[in-house]
């Protein structure tokens, strides 16, 4: 005789269907905005998109003093705030990857006069490519948002504020190793009074906070400076001066460092 069914077999894993109803969430927010609450953001409408078992569901937030619901909102938001270097980090590593190629003879050998101009043109088109990328993005400005209220409002979870935290420390660490890669390519030192991560932090502010203006002229593009060969004009974005100018600040060509 044969046994009986224990059950119909679970239709996703239990980490597969948490990721696909915040899957669901981190779209909803990119539809719709962030709205006072998170309104459009529904454990029955990620149900609905996500197909994932109603049971399945509510099961992965019922362990909570709060309503599975509540618990569902405030999942979707420790979600986005975790990894905001998702955003922009990746397309800017492949970007200046191929930007770089055609040059790395000259960087690998060349003297620092040489590799001067190189690097300049670099900072000016990898700096505007990162910084559009930010600008022009839907899931930016719903990470901005969601950190602003996180760290106004007095009633956030703890949980939610150690999030903002996380997500931030991933962020410029991740950056950080971006810029010791292009440091070390390029032989640049970081001054000793500087560390890497503070170089990381202050870039990550620039970009934001010109990015989470609402006057477009701090947008500042097309700007005018001779940084091309003999002297030439060539367009800069302000993020991108700023990228500049805190590089001069923050590094010496390894030939004339003297410590």
């Amino acid at each position: 005789m044969t046994g009986r069914s224990r059950g119909r077999p679970r239709k996703f894993e239990i980490d597969e269907a948490r990721q696909r109803l915040l899957d669901s969430g981190r779209r909803t927010l990119r539809e719709h905005g962030v709205r006072s609450g998170l309104d459009a953001v529904t454990l029955d409408g990620a149900i609905a998109d996500s197909q994932v078992p109603r049971g399945s569901a509510y099961a992965l937030w019922r362990d909570y003093e709060e309503s599975p619901q509540q618990a569902f909102r405030e999942a979707v938001v420790v979600d986005v705030l975790t990894m905001p270097a998702t955003v922009g980090l990746p397309a800017t590593q492949a970007f200046a990857a191929t930007q770089l190629a055609p040059h790395l003879h000259v960087i690998e050998s060349g003297t620092p006069e040489e590799r001067m101009p190189i690097m300049q043109d670099l900072m000016r088109v990898v700096g505007s490519f990162n910084f559009e990328n930010l600008d022009s993005g839907v899931n930016w400005p719903i990470y901005s948002a969601l950190r602003t209220a996180a760290t106004t409002r007095p009633d956030t979870p703890q949980k939610v504020v150690d999030a903002v935290r996380t997500g931030e420390e991933y962020l410029i660490e991740e950056y950080a190793k971006f810029y010791t890669d292009m440091a070390a390519l390029f032989r640049l030192k970081l001054r000793p009074e500087f560390t890497m991560n503070e170089f990381s932090a202050c870039m990550y502010a620039v970009n934001e906070g010109l990015a989470n203006r609402a006057a477009t002229n701090y947008r500042r593009r097309g700007i005018p400076l001779a940084s091309g060969v003999d002297g030439a004009e060539l367009d800069w974005s302000l993020s991108a001066v700023a990228f500049e100018a805190l590089t001069a600040r923050f590094f010496v060509p390894e030939e004339h460092a003297d410590f």
